[in-house]
């Protein structure tokens, strides 16, 4: 009984220091689950996984220019554009005529929406936020009016301003303009831009932002043929108000994809499995006939009807690749955008299997080679590496070419098998005339013998 009692009561003391370590755990896990802000349904500027740029990391930080929360911008190779923000923001003020009061106070009101754009929880204070907010949003929209400048307002940039005047910034600013993790939410961008003085032209910001990307060559042509497709009229009203765009990079991944608009709807089914696809040296074999696309239509729109497979032209180089992977990243990371350009590279790359394969589409004109890449045929496959597709959108034009090819090698089959048809009934013919004879010769010898 004594000994029962012993372990009761050692039982007892376990259990009560056993509430004492998972009260204190309790509390500790509390802490930490309570610091952690819940992710927002309106995420869309991500920070882009690891898988995706293990292999590759350069495309997806910026070089010149920190945009947002994401990169810490007191590195040295920033250090001249964060000085021109000051500059810019200066020039901003002025032109609106607002004072930095109204700005800021307007500004807060917006800061719990920029931090829900956000998919991770951003370690910044108000103040920062805020700061950075009006800095970089004031830019770009200065900066955005300042490019344009250049054909309806020279005055609007001044000579010693070192963005205009530095041969080598234009390519670097449009590359960090489209980096993921470099972006500001566009509503942002939208009310800073829509605080003009009423003698300003009326020109909608998205209008703007396509203007200035079409003197960047990875995207000039979509931005130009999107600009010509809004100028147009043709558009839903809705698309005047810019609702729907996110940011910058997904405006352009806007202008790129928007085919559909004329017409032309990609096909695809609810998988994650590709169709069977020939590269274009077999096409060629098979009798297909390639050819390069309008050229003003999107890189999106290719076609096949009546054998021609019609391919719109895109280029490919460093400053493509960048544009790429971080269309591809985003459409990955959001739910709210479906995998037009990941399938377009998955097509592409399955396209190309070889030197020849790129050889030809150069010849063509289809692909555009802007840079002196080694081994440029593998530039898509490099690029479709750990990326999944849940929509593939050439699915029924890659099942159509795939028919179309095997209807092209049946064909000497079945020219075949009826050339040896043919053979055998005439064979059979004459097997059977000549053993008719013979059995009526036999016929009339048994009669006359008879």
């Amino acid at each position: 009984m004594d000994n029962g009692s012993s372990a009761d009561h050692i039982l007892i003391a376990i259990e009560e220091g056993g509430d004492i370590r998972v009260e204190a755990l309790m509390n500790t896990m509390k802490s930490k689950i309570g610091y952690i802000s819940p992710f927002s349904a309106t995420s869309c500027i991500f920070r882009v996984p690891h898988f995706l740029r293990r292999n590759n990391p350069g495309p997806y930080g910026p070089d010149i220019v920190s945009i947002g929360p994401l990169h810490d911008r007191t590195g040295k190779q920033f250090e001249l554009i964060e000085n021109m923000k000051k500059s810019y923001l200066h020039d901003f003020l002025s032109r609106t005529n607002i004072s930095l009061e109204r700005l800021i106070y307007r500004t807060l009101e917006l800061e719990k929406r920029t931090r829900d754009f956000y998919a991770e929880p951003l370690d910044v204070t108000e103040h920062d936020l805020i700061e950075m907010m009006i800095f970089d949003g004031c830019f770009l929209v200065e900066l955005f009016l300042k490019f344009e400048g250049r054909w309806k307002h020279e005055e609007r940039r001044g000579i010693s301003d070192p963005i205009f005047n530095m041969k080598f910034m234009r390519d670097y600013l449009f590359h960090d303009l489209l980096v993921l993790e470099n972006q500001l939410p566009w509503f942002i961008l939208d009310y800073l831009y829509s605080l003009k003085r009423e003698n300003e032209p009326v020109q909608s910001l998205k209008q703007l932002v396509l203007t200035v990307f079409t003197d960047h060559p990875p995207v000039a042509k979509n931005c130009k043929s999107y600009l010509n497709y809004l100028d147009s009229g043709s558009y839903y009203h809705d698309d005047d108000d810019d609702i729907g765009i996110l940011h910058i990079l997904d405006l352009i991944r806007t202008s790129i994809v928007f085919a559909g608009r004329f017409g032309f709807e990609p096909s695809f089914y609810d998988t994650s499995e590709t169709p069977f696809m020939h590269p274009v040296t077999t096409l060629l074999k098979s009798g297909v006939k390639v050819q390069i696309g309008s050229g003003h239509e999107s890189m999106m729109k290719i076609e096949f009807q009546n054998g021609v497979l019609s391919i719109p032209q895109v280029g490919i180089g460093e400053l493509s690749e960048s544009l790429f992977r971080n269309l591809i990243a985003f459409e990955q990371c959001c739910h709210s955008r479906s995998h037009e350009i990941t399938s377009y590279v998955i097509f592409m790359d399955t396209l190309i299997r070889s030197s020849e394969d790129m050889d030809f589409l150069c010849e063509k004109k289809i692909i555009g080679n802007w840079g002196s890449i080694a081994n440029s045929y593998q530039f898509f496959n490099k690029l479709r590496k750990n990326i999944r597709v849940t929509k593939f959108h050439y699915h029924i034009l890659c099942a159509e070419l795939d028919r179309y090819c095997t209807a092209e090698w049946e064909k000497p089959l079945i020219s075949d098998l009826r050339r040896e048809a043919l053979l055998a009934k005439e064979e059979f013919r004459r097997h059977f005339l000549s053993n008719l004879l013979k059995i009526m010769y036999l016929v009339v010898c048994f009669i006359f013998v008879q």
